[in-house]
This record gives structure tokens, C-alpha cells and sequence, in this order.
């Protein structure tokens, strides 16, 4: 997923290694979205490509997994309220791909599957 170009928080948005995208997702852009904002963490709330709200809102550090699967993790700046996340799907049965168009691979690895990804800020 790549962070909105405004964002304050620098946190990690890691994809499931297994399986980040689930049988009933569908192919376009995934908006995570901070909804409230704590130290150390915060809530998020995820939209679908449509731009329909598909699960309960979360906080950082639990696994979301409605259609696709990841965990957010706080980093050393704070979250705040508007800070966003994209995530690119292109599902492939039940194990799609996940792009991330601006972010980079903190570390990786050693199969080279899906590993952390440094969201931009």
C-alpha cells in the first residue's frame, strides 16, 4: 500500500505472506484511512475500489482481513486523523498480487515473498 502523499504518520502496512488477497476481493484500489489517531498506534477504517466501507474500523497492529489481508504497524511518527494508505489488487483466485506504487521494500524475505514495506511520506 502506498501512503498519501500528505501524510504525517510513518508507519508499515505489511500484506499477509500467505495470502493478502482473499477469494472475494476484487481488482482496483483498496483506501485504508486513519480515523482516529493515538500514540503508538490509531484506527483505521478500509474502503473497497468502489468506495464502499467493508469492515469494521480496526486499530493498528490488528490483522485485517475482509477481501484482503494485512496488518498496519505504528512507526516512530504518529498517525494522525486523514493520514491514508492505497493498495493496489489484482486478484488471482485466492492467491492475488498486491502492488504498492510508492513504497519501498524495507526489508524482504530471504524467498523474496512479501515483506515490509515502508510507506512513503
Amino acid at each position: 500500500m502506498a501512503g498519501g502523499l500528505g501524510n504525517v504518520g510513518n508507519g508499515v502496512l505489511t500484506p499477509d505472506a500467505t495470502t493478502p488477497v482473499l477469494t472475494n476481493a476484487v481488482d482496483g484500489i483498496y483506501h485504508a484511512e486513519c480515523i482516529a489517531a493515538a500514540g503508538g498506534g490509531g484506527t483505521f477504517r478500509v474502503y473497497d475500489p468502489s468506495g464502499n466501507e467493508i469492515a469494521a474500523d480496526f486499530a493498528v497492529a490488528a490483522t485485517f482481513q475482509t477481501q484482503i489481508k494485512f496488518v498496519i504497524a505504528a512507526g516512530n511518527v504518529d498517525f494522525v486523523v486523514g493520514d491514508e494508505i492505497n493498495v493496489k489488487v489484482n486478484p488471482v483466485g485466492a492467491t492475488g498480487r498486491v502492488t504498492m506504487p510508492y513504497a519501498n521494500w524495507e526489508t524482504t524475505t530471504l524467498s523474496g515473498a512479501i515483506g515490509i514495506v515502508r510507506i512513503h511520506n
